[in-house]
């Protein structure tokens, strides 16, 4: 029994304890942002005032819609050379 009164819950039986696999790793990390990326649109988009110090902690109007587009053409770019890339490889093996 406990202080109140109440009798104590039974302790779970050690052989009930869960386990886990270790998880297994990713081929290829897809969280990682591209750094040509990330340095093009930062450049081009981002006004700073020094390094590390920017106007506002949030994005403005006009920064947001440069980000969107900024991303939106590389990755419209990406597409066009892996095509562009495909269809090379493809007609040098006929």
């Amino acid at each position: 029994m406990t202080q109140t009164g109440c009798p104590a819950a039974p302790s779970p039986p050690q052989s009930l304890a869960l386990t886990l696999p270790p998880p297994l790793p990713h081929p290829r990390p897809t969280h990682l942002p591209n750094p040509r990326l990330t340095s093009l649109c930062h450049t081009k988009c981002f006004t700073a005032e020094g390094p590390g110090k920017y106007k506002t902690s949030d994005l403005s109007v006009g920064e947001n819609a440069c980000v969107d587009r900024c991303v939106g053409k590389f990755f419209d770019l990406q597409k066009l050379m892996q095509e562009m890339m495909q269809q090379n490889a493809g007609s040098g093996q006929g």
